[in-house]
């Protein structure tokens, strides 16, 4: 129940390279805001107060190469929950990155996953190049924040952008 008081932040970067490769970092933060003196049923009786155990799952595009997860570490609660590392498995195209996390007020749990895409971008029509990503929504008790930054090649301009996102300059 106190996913109702956790919120995930996921913050996605990718910097897109001349030669059409693109490097990406993504970390998603559970952030527990669980106030104190929430009743019994609510926080039930974990240790540390409102402990918060769950599942992330990223989807890495099946291209991705190098790809780097952190922390790699086991629960640190006495959980007898699984998995305690990171699993993976494919998944429509894609590798999901699967691990158990634990976040707990004043305690957010962050992963980090960094890799690489080679080529990437693709030719576009009349010789332009072409980026394209796609976010998945996830249904969670609270909308995740999600911020997006994707910084291209010196010299590139953007012709489209989806409404609510800013562009300064190349990034």
């Amino acid at each position: 129940k106190v996913d109702y008081f956790t919120r995930q932040e996921i913050d996605h970067r990718v910097t897109v390279l001349p030669n059409g490769d693109a490097r990406a970092v993504t970390t998603v933060g559970l952030v527990n805001e669980t106030p104190p003196g929430e009743a019994h049923f609510v926080t039930h009786s974990y240790s540390p107060y409102a402990l918060n155990v769950s599942l992330i799952n990223v989807h890495v595009p099946g291209q991705a190469r190098s790809v780097e997860l952190s922390p790699d570490e086991p629960l640190t609660t006495r959980s007898r929950l699984h998995p305690r590392t990171f699993l993976t498995h494919r998944e429509a195209g894609t590798t999901v990155y699967t691990k158990m996390v634990e976040a707990w007020p004043g305690h957010p749990a962050r992963l980090t996953y960094r890799y690489d895409l080679p080529g990437i971008v693709q030719e576009g029509p009349e010789g332009g190049s072409l980026f394209r990503m796609q976010v998945r929504h996830q249904p969670l008790a609270r909308p995740a924040d999600l911020r997006i930054t994707i910084a291209l090649p010196e010299g590139s301009t953007v012709e489209v952008a989806p409404a609510g996102w800013t562009i300064d300059e190349n990034v």
